[in-house]
């Protein structure tokens, strides 16, 4: 078989080959962990292509390690023919400048399109993020990069310029994709590091793990008392 790439024939595809279950309902809502651990594989977790997932009615939570703009778009692009209407996204992020010397959580306000991939979806400028109400979480705009080795000192320094708090690599692109599919997108944060005037500051994996799990946990539960 042969014809036009697109999402659609991409999920035709998998579910030709039988990656992917063809009788597997996604739920409309959905908690998608990026990179995040899973300490406890539970039953109910399916094993698909884009990560493993567990679903409950009409949320669940897909934790996949896709990485990068360019495969985060993809998985956008594949949830909204799989019928997903709203995401979350919980992943790490980067602070710049001075920030707190431990891993900390952040609720997404908004996502500047400094990658490729939204842009070539034609995003630009300030993409706006659904809201999560994380509790307890500090609130901050996030640009998400392609290239964090070459993000120099007056980069980083525009960022800020511009209300820019944190850096991730994978927002933006869900975002542009998603709108595609009336796709609407929140986004939380675990802190992995810290970027200020030349010195990077790695936090430890632990706390960022730790932190990743139980943001998860929290979102799951916010989501489905909002299905």
């Amino acid at each position: 078989m042969s014809g036009q790439l697109d999402a659609s024939s991409y999920i035709d595809h998998l579910r030709r080959i039988g990656a992917l279950p063809a009788r597997l309902n996604w739920p409309p809502a959905l908690v998608v962990g990026v990179g995040v651990p899973n300490p406890r594989r539970t039953r109910r977790a399916i094993a698909t292509p884009f990560g493993d997932l567990a679903a409950r009615g009409d949320s669940g939570v897909l934790r996949t390690a896709v990485v990068g703009a360019p495969a985060a778009a993809v998985l956008a692009e594949s949830l909204g023919v799989l019928g997903v209407e709203r995401v979350v996204v919980v992943g790490r992020a980067g602070v710049l400048g001075a920030g707190p010397p431990e891993p900390a959580v952040i609720e997404v306000t908004g996502a500047v399109a400094s990658d490729g991939t939204s842009q070539r979806y034609g995003a630009h400028g300030l993409l706006a993020t659904d809201a999560v109400g994380f509790p307890d979480a500090q609130h901050a705009v996030t640009a998400t990069i392609d290239t964090p080795f070459l993000l120099d000192d007056p980069e980083l320094a525009e960022l800020q310029r511009r209300g820019v708090s944190v850096v991730d690599m994978e927002l933006a692109a869900i975002v542009a994709a998603g709108a595609r599919y009336s796709m609407t997108v929140g986004g939380v944060f675990v802190t992995s590091d810290r970027r200020q005037e030349g010195l990077w500051t790695p936090y430890d994996p632990s706390g960022v793990d730790s932190g990743l799990v139980s943001a998860v946990r929290v979102a799951d539960e916010l989501m489905r008392g909002a299905a």
